[in-house]
């Protein structure tokens, strides 16, 4: 958020990576760092398949938000989450934080506005609309759902 730092994300590797913005709006090419976006028992050995890609990211004043999409089967492991990641030493390193509990299947989309997260699951089986609240200035509690009968693709409520 404050110009000095750009994050990228690798969809299958599920790491989102840190690089340094110059004064004059230069990418430095050295890798500061890099965080994982998901569980680390995913990274070790399993039978079955799973496929998890983390696909989508937004920068807030006070998080980085990561969403991941995961599909299983024959036994395989897979996550699908939004993870909140913490921003330290001014921005050059990241920090899992909390992570949103109850997401069912893969994640669409997601948007955050007013202490509200909306999530879109893109999903045969599962085809909701999560909401997600801050409960006591602390833990992000799911507060509502609605199934919409279709693969959700992208979330964005209107102020009236």
């Amino acid at each position: 958020p404050n110009g000095k730092w750009l994050y990228v994300i690798h969809e299958w590797t599920n790491y989102v990576q840190i690089y340094a913005i110059d004064e004059d709006g230069n990418i430095d090419p050295t890798l500061l760092g890099e965080v994982s976006c998901v569980d680390s028992s995913l990274r070790k050995g399993f039978v079955g398949i799973g496929m998890t890609a983390v696909s989508e990211l937004e920068a807030y004043e006070d998080y980085l938000i990561v969403s991941v999409r995961g599909m299983a089967a024959l036994g395989g492991r897979a996550e699908s989450s939004v993870r909140l990641l913490a921003y330290k030493n001014g921005g050059s390193e990241l920090e899992s934080v909390d992570i949103l509990e109850g997401v069912p299947a893969a994640v669409r989309h997601f948007y955050r506005k007013d202490g509200v997260i909306w999530v879109g699951i893109n999903s045969s089986k599962e085809t909701l609309v999560l909401r997600y609240e801050k409960q006591d200035g602390e833990k992000w509690v799911r507060k509502g759902e609605a199934d919409v009968g279709m693969d959700v693709f992208c979330v964005v409520p209107r102020d009236v």
